[in-house]
């Protein structure tokens, strides 16, 4: 029986897992969570950090795995070269090029080198006594950290340390970014890479919720990108110089991106598929999957290429926002003409915190449409209608200002 390791069994990874199972590959899963919602479907759960490369090396081979995978999440790519690497399993990613895409210092400095236009910044660590920056307002962030994580946008140079303070507290190396603050539009380029040959599979709009000192919290990515409109051959040509600076040959690659008035600047890029369940919006676009594609390169299979997408086709993840207090129930809401899928993230008796990071989101839906209006009135009608009650009777989604997130 073919075995493969998947690395996290977290929301994301739990349809590679299921995936995986259909093709009759038993599976191999590593969380460090007691409760991670992947325990329940992997044939072989393991308790364990899926980040420590040690640690999966150990399980990788007291399992005698076929091939080592993960998907939607950044830090255990590293886990993963390591253990193809020791195990000389099929690999898409090295361990240098893993430490590039998931270590902003390393992955600034590969960028810069291969002429990727990014955002000015500085990395300083614990012991640094003294911080300064040229120019405000800034970003501070943690160096090896997703999801918006200890960010803090700062406009006071008086403020600067607090933020760095906070950001050490979600960096494991203890080093955080300053970078320059860029104004504009965001959307994300989601490529697949074979051969060396760098194909865009999606440019979506993200969509982001702000409430400052946080920012960046992505609320919807939206199919097609607007703010990228007039961009693409500039985005083909910097996803390439990006797949280049990591020296990818083969799998995803995913870029977060800023449209400046001197065109796109890219924030990050993550040798993966991005992690807002992208994969689930091209699956309702072009019924490519991104699963069977990242198993087939974890076996040594040449995966199918991706078909081009459908230029009519108007696609969006909407994420559900949640204010304070503890559940009490889930309502079911009633689908709407347009929505493909959707799920709450958290069960009766969670406690809730006002929103600071994308863990405050509470649950997902994906919805179609024929245009970009259609799309976005769907995807605002279903929000409104959605209920998530408290102990006290309150509705604990948070319906955030319409102006701010470019909803009608």
């Amino acid at each position: 029986m073919t075995r493969l390791l998947v690395l996290g069994g977290g929301r994301h990874q739990v349809p590679l897992i299921e995936r995986a199972q259909s093709r009759g590959v038993d599976v191999v899963m590593v969380d460090y969570l007691v409760d991670a919602p992947g325990r329940s479907v992997a044939t072989y759960p393991e308790l364990a950090d899926a980040t420590d490369s040690d640690a999966a090396i150990r399980i990788a081979k007291e399992y005698d795995v076929d091939g080592v995978i993960t998907t939607g999440t950044d830090i255990p790519l590293r886990a993963m070269a390591a253990v193809a690497e020791a195990l000389e399993l099929p690999r898409y990613l090295g361990s240098e090029a893993a430490h590039s895409a998931t270590d902003k210092e390393a992955m600034h400095a590969a960028l810069r080198e291969a002429g990727v236009q990014m955002a000015n910044r500085a990395v300083v660590g614990n012991d640094d006594s003294s911080i300064d920056f040229d120019t405000l307002p800034v970003v501070v962030k943690p160096v090896d950290s997703q999801g918006q994580r200890g960010i803090t946008l700062v406009s006071r140079r008086d403020q600067i340390a607090e933020a760095v303070s906070k950001a050490l507290l979600s960096s494991r190396t203890r080093r955080v970014v300053i970078e320059e603050y860029l104004s504009g539009p965001e959307f994300t380029a989601n490529a697949w890479i074979e051969d060396d040959q760098v194909e865009l599979l999606m440019v979506n709009d993200r969509v982001t919720f702000n409430p400052g000192p946080s920012l960046g919290i992505a609320f919807q990515h939206r199919y097609p990108s607007q703010a990228a409109a007039g961009w693409i051959g500039e985005v083909e040509s910097m996803t390439k110089d990006v797949a280049i600076a990591y020296g990818l040959e083969q799998g995803p690659l995913y870029i977060q991106m800023i449209t400046t008035d001197h065109g796109p600047v890219v924030v990050e890029a993550a040798a993966r598929i991005g992690g807002g369940h992208e994969s689930r919006m091209l699956l309702t676009l072009n019924r490519w999957s991104t699963d069977d594609a990242l198993i087939d390169l974890a076996l040594g299979i040449r995966p199918t290429p991706p078909p081009t997408l459908p230029e009519t086709a108007h696609v969006l993840v909407n994420f559900v926002l949640g204010s304070a207090g503890q559940v009490d129930r889930l309502v079911e809401p009633e689908l709407t003409e347009g929505m493909v899928e959707w799920s709450w993230y958290v069960g009766p008796g969670t406690r809730l915190t006002d929103v600071v990071d994308s863990l405050g989101r509470v649950g997902y839906f994906v919805a179609e449409a024929a245009s970009t209006e259609q799309l976005v009135n769907r995807a605002a009608d279903f929000y409104a209608t959605l209920e998530l009650p408290s102990v006290e009777g309150q509705n604990l989604v948070h319906i955030p200002d319409p102006a701010l997130l470019n909803l009608p």
